[in-house]
C-alpha cells in the first residue's frame, strides 16, 4: 500500500510457504502499533469475542476490552434503532487527553466484525483505517 502505511496487503513468505491469514493480519497490526499509528488494535466478532489482536498488547484477550466491544455493539444497535443514520460504519470515543478509541464495523468472512483501535493523541487515523479495511477485504477474498 502507498502513503507510508507499514503494510502492503501481500502474502509474506515463511520457509517457502504462505503464512496463515491470522499471522498476516497480526503482522499488519503489529506493524501499525510499532510505527505509532495505533496504540492497540484488534478485531472482534459480533459476539464481542476477539478474532485477531496485535502481538504487542493483551487487548484482544482482556475481559474489559471484550466487555467494551459488546457494549459498543449494543450502542450501535440502539443508535440504528432510534435514528435515521442508516448503517453505522464507525463510532469514535475521544478523551480529554486527545486519544481516541475507534470502533469500525466491517464485514469479515461473512460476519459482522469490529476493528477496535486506540489512536494516539494528534494521530490521524481515518485514511489508515480505510486502507486497513481495504487490505483486510482483499486478504479475505484471497482466502475464500
Amino acid at each position: 500500500m502507498s502513503g507510508g502505511i507499514p503494510f502492503n496487503g501481500k502474502y509474506n513468505s515463511v520457509s517457502g510457504s504462505k503464512t496463515s491469514l491470522q499471522n498476516k493480519i497480526e503482522t499488519i497490526f503489529t506493524n501499525l502499533v510499532k510505527s505509532g499509528l495505533f496504540e492497540t488494535i484488534a478485531i472482534y466478532n459480533e459476539d464481542g469475542l476477539p478474532i485477531i489482536a496485535n502481538q504487542l498488547s493483551s487487548q484482544g484477550d482482556n475481559p474489559e476490552s471484550i466487555e467494551v466491544s459488546l457494549f459498543m455493539a449494543t450502542v450501535r444497535k440502539n443508535i440504528n434503532r432510534i435514528s435515521d443514520l442508516g448503517h453505522i460504519n464507525e463510532i469514535v470515543v475521544s478523551g480529554s487527553n486527545g486519544k481516541r478509541v475507534i470502533f469500525r464495523y466491517i464485514p469479515f468472512f461473512g460476519q459482522d466484525a469490529t476493528i477496535v483501535a486506540t489512536v494516539p493523541a494528534g494521530q490521524y487515523y481515518r485514511n489508515i483505517t480505510n486502507k486497513l479495511q481495504k487490505t483486510l477485504t482483499q486478504l479475505c477474498e484471497m482466502e475464500a
